[in-house]
């Protein structure tokens, strides 16, 4: 049995990350020498671990998941890198701290207490920034997404850093936490969870991100779908594709665009009533269907991909620069394929082994669809909200419920 012991190599993942994490501290400690620094004390701390686990003589077992498509992705980027190929210099940084946080998670599984330990760390730090953020956006309607714009001021930024508001990707990891909050919805949680998901709503309502809304709305159904008997699963679909033909959508749409009071939505609103009702797409969803082309063409053009291009100028090298997905396929083509099914297939096999412990499976697939269709949708992979959240708080959450329930016992 693994001793409670506190390893150094906690230390230095806690600094990191809440560094990593925190956008007050990325606002405060904003430099290459910082960077550097911070990163140094991930490099550390990993190495920290490998050198326990030689020490203490722990069976390093090699097994196939969710580390390896992304081992392989990590390796041939840093071929691109050292060759000078394409933008690989632009993007290294970004995809490797990315990944890193599943890279931990599995490198701690010797050292489950740690991992919880480290779980609940962040999930306090989450929790945090979350409130920060939804209080900035209350506030602000536009804070989130003028941290999402890469052409906003730095200075700007930074005062919006300093006051620990995150941008787009926390929203997103927000809708993720949907299903999970629906499950723990039983008896004395009930009101809680309701208070929760309201909670989210509002969130998503203030931030100005029409798509993150939708998919909350999305994330809702499918735990309904999936979590229901047969009978009522049939029914519920039934139903909906009833309803698709015979309500009205263009003018609920209008009317929701009317009733809302964030402008950005209501903009975004107004322009699906007008594609609904045969007006042709406009504004920002025109523009995004356009982005979409791009790759999808480019795909189509070359199913090898056209290489390693990171310029973030929509229509360069034929990239639309608006979903990950689509622009990855552009980029590597079938090899980016074959990551996504092989990945996405993993980190659901990942989720299911954490969430059956709790006896909680039903999450994982609303969960697994709602981030893939974010990567379908948005941009992805770059950020530190979107790292945490995915990579390691959410499958950390089954081990710190039983930790808890273990010391209650």
């Amino acid at each position: 049995m693994e001793k409670k012991k506190f390893y150094i190599f906690e230390i230095f993942l806690m600094i990191y990350y809440a560094w990593f994490f925190l956008p007050i501290m990325r606002g405060i400690f904003n430099s290459t020498f910082f960077n550097l620094a911070f990163f140094a004390c991930f490099f550390i701390g990993c190495a920290l671990i490998v050198f326990e686990m030689i020490l203490s003589n722990k069976k390093i077992i090699f097994k196939f998941n969710a580390l390896i498509p992304v081992l392989c992705y990590m390796a041939f980027m840093a071929f691109c890198y050292l060759a000078k190929i394409g933008d690989s210099y632009k993007h290294i940084r970004v995809s490797f701290t990315f990944w890193g946080s599943i890279i931990v998670f599995y490198l701690l599984s010797n050292f489950k207490n740690s991992r919880v330990r480290l779980g609940k760390f962040l999930l306090l730090i989450f929790i945090i920034t979350t409130i920060t953020s939804i209080i900035g956006v209350i506030i602000d309607n536009s804070a989130a997404r003028n941290l999402a714009n890469a052409g906003n001021d730095e200075n700007e930024d930074l005062i919006l850093k300093t006051k620990n508001i995150a941008s787009i990707y926390l929203f997103q990891g927000l809708v993720l936490f949907v299903p999970i909050i629906l499950s723990f919805a039983e008896g004395k949680k009930t009101i809680p969870c309701i208070v929760g998901i309201f909670i989210v709503l509002i969130a998503l309502l203030s931030a100005s991100f029409s798509i993150a809304l939708i998919m909350f709305f999305v994330a809702i159904l499918l735990y309904c779908l999936l979590k229901k008997g047969k009978f009522l699963k049939y029914l519920i679909i039934f139903v909906c594709v009833a309803l698709f033909f015979v309500i009205p959508w263009a003018d609920i749409f209008l009317s929701l665009a009317n009733f809302v009071k964030n402008d950005y939505i209501s903009t975004r609103l107004k322009e699906i009533s007008s594609l609904l009702s045969g007006g042709g797409t406009s504004g920002d969803l025109a523009l995004r269907f356009e982005c979409y082309t791009y790759s999808i063409q480019t795909f189509l053009k070359h199913p090898l991909g056209i290489g390693v291009h990171y310029d973030y100028i929509i229509g360069m090298n034929g990239i639309g620069y608006h979903s990950q997905f689509l622009d990855d396929l552009a980029r590597y083509g079938v090899f980016a394929l074959i990551f996504y099914i092989v990945f996405i297939r993993q980190y659901y096999k990942l989720l299911v082994s954490q969430w059956i412990k709790i006896n909680k499976k039903e999450v994982v697939l609303p969960v697994v669809i709602v981030w893939f269709l974010f990567i379908v949708l948005n941009i992805s992979f770059r950020s530190a909200d979107e790292s945490m959240i995915a990579l390691f708080i959410i499958p950390i959450i089954p081990e710190i419920i039983l930790n808890k329930k273990k010391k209650v016992q």
